[in-house]
């Protein structure tokens, strides 16, 4: 009986989705320019901020200290063989250059020797390529983007750097500039000798930042689930993240009309220093409400990016594998898309993996493949067909023309769906043996390429054991049938074991701390398995391999055994 009330009222949902309050909001909010830890940012949050308190939500707009970057100004001329000036983007996170600018050689990525002299290099500011050209004894680096220019930051720090890590930051001013404007200097480098002026300043400050969180309490349980996206844009961000911001404060309207219902509580974060603090924001909190997180936290659902023109993609979004079942119920109950979803990234403000939180979508809708060309708007993973966010992705064109009141619509119907599960199934809508046959999956991948030199029969075995004890518990979670005593046990379960399979999953080191950014590996710990499959048998790095993948393993056999425990 609840079931059933519970998938009718769902119905009832989808149906009450406004078209026209999402653009609304959508507008509200992209009047602004939300740079972080400047005031329209924060009159932006107080637009937000009204909005929860009349549907009823506890609100607070706490502040923190974030390290923020931005571009001022760039400029790149061309002082010989030829005069000519180029307009270009700093990339956050990257020094100034002196009043006047560094004069010197241009080199192409290919040359051998970059010593005193700035590089061109291909697609999107990246913080190893930085560091490569540095090493190399570059001076500056220009990063040719497409027929426009992205804004974004160049550093791999997740959120405030520490002392520890500060060395990580770039050295070397950075500025982006279009594809055309290089592939200019390029066929001068072809003729001969080319000289250079480069200038480019960009603040790098410790700033005070707003956030806006927002709580509609359940009575039935301490239990909630996190609903969060930034704030902070480029320009007036209408898709990017005006379109998000819309969706939360529909989804929080919807919801709120439906609190006596709910068998946990909904928190609504919306977080300051996205991209100008690289997740500063969100890192921040966990940082911060660690405990809380930890124990009362029952899944992050994470929005960014949607309802853009001709974003039909949908059904690749980034997903935990234990929550792949949900998602994809809802995107093909819904779209008849056939859903494939990809893995989770270090992206989209997932500041929550060492906390161990199952964490469902980020980016979402996206470009088909076909038609996006050279664009270099932002994408990852390996799906078919997602193309990533549109060619006005990070630039000053991501304005409401940009959305489509139809897609914004399917968007926030899915984004809706997905949310009142969380908050109504009487056990969290999980898969754990998702989860563990991702783990298996891995594991004996890594084998087959170290046959005789590692063995991982161990974890296999115990692996098979988790599978089997995981059937039994998915079985009993599906078989709960209202909220309650037993229901919230079973809950309480549910959390403790994502807890350990996200941080085996998820993260590679000390769980208080945020892993630097970059590629994702299924079970990070493991990982230099890959370097050792490729190594000499009997050389240095051989060893130096072999005895850090002892070190992880070891890691992943004790999470397994504290999975085992608790099934």
């Amino acid at each position: 009986m609840y079931l059933r009330q519970m998938n009718e009222e769902e119905t009832q949902i989808l149906h009450d989705v406004s078209r026209d309050a999402l653009m609304e909001y959508t507008r509200g909010v992209s009047r602004w320019v939300r740079i972080s830890s400047l005031q329209e940012e924060v009159d932006s949050l107080k637009y937000l901020k009204g909005l929860l308190d009349s549907f009823g939500y506890h609100t607070e707009m706490p502040e923190y200290m974030g390290y923020i970057s931005y571009p001022v100004k760039a400029f790149v001329t061309i002082e010989s063989p030829v005069e000519k000036a180029f307009k270009g983007i700093s990339a956050c996170f990257t020094p100034s250059t002196p009043i006047g600018g560094i004069m010197a050689e241009a080199a192409d990525c290919t040359e051998a020797d970059y010593r005193g002299k700035v590089v061109l290099m291909d697609g999107l500011a990246n913080a190893v390529k930085i560091k490569e050209a540095e090493k190399k004894g570059a001076v500056a680096v220009l990063f040719l983007h497409d027929q426009n220019i992205h804004n974004g930051p160049a550093s791999d720090i997740w959120g405030n750097p520490t002392q520890s890590r500060l060395d990580t930051l770039p050295a070397v001013p950075v500025v982006s500039i279009t594809k055309p404007d290089g592939t200019e200097i390029r066929r001068l480098l072809k003729e001969g000798h080319v000289k250079v002026r480069v200038e480019s300043t960009v603040v790098n400050e410790w700033r005070k930042c707003p956030l806006l969180i927002a709580d509609l309490e359940c009575p039935k349980s301490d239990k909630y689930i996190l609903f969060s996206g930034h704030i902070d844009s480029w320009d007036y961000g209408a898709m990017d993240n005006g379109s998000a911001n819309a969706t939360m404060i529909e989804c929080a309207r919807l919801m709120a009309q439906r609190k006596d219902k709910l068998a946990r509580g909904l928190r609504i974060a919306f977080w300051s220093g996205h991209s100008q603090g690289k997740y500063a924001g969100s890192a921040w909190y966990a940082d911060h409400h660690f405990e809380d997180l930890r124990d009362h936290c029952a899944a992050h659902l994470n929005i960014d990016s949607v309802g853009g023109e001709n974003a039909v993609v949908v059904e690749e979004p980034p997903v935990m594998a234990q929550a792949w079942d949900l998602a994809k119920d809802v995107i093909e109950g819904q779209t008849g898309a056939a859903f494939s979803g990809k893995r989770m990234a270090r992206n989209a403000d997932q500041s929550f993996f060492g906390v161990g939180i199952t964490s469902i979508f980020g980016t979402f809708s996206e470009q088909d493949i076909s038609t996006v060309g050279d664009s270099l708007s932002f994408r990852y993973g390996e799906g078919s067909r997602a193309g990533g966010l549109g060619w006005w992705w990070h630039t000053e064109h991501d304005t409401i023309d940009k959305i489509s009141p139809e897609l914004l619509v399917r968007d926030c119907r899915l984004y809706a769906a997905v949310l009142w599960r969380l908050l109504t199934a009487p056990a969290l809508p999980f898969v754990i043996g998702r989860a563990v046959e991702e783990m298996m999956q891995t594991v004996d991948r890594l084998q087959d390429k170290l046959v005789g030199t590692f063995d991982f029969a161990p974890l296999q075995k115990r692996l098979d054991e988790i599978a089997g004890k995981a059937a039994d518990f998915d079985a009993l979670c599906r078989a709960a049938a209202e909220p309650g005593e037993e229901a919230e046990a079973l809950v309480e379960r549910q959390m403790k074991l994502c807890r350990n399979i996200v941080r085996l999953v998820y993260h590679e080191n000390d769980v208080y701390d945020f892993d630097l950014c970059g590629p994702l590996y299924p079970l990070p710990n493991l990982e230099c398995g890959e370097r050792l499959a490729a190594s000499m048998e009997g050389s240095s790095r051989y060893y130096l391999y072999l005895t850090q993948l002892q070190k992880g393993y070891n890691r992943v056999m004790e999470y397994c055994g504290q999975i085992l425990e608790l099934l």
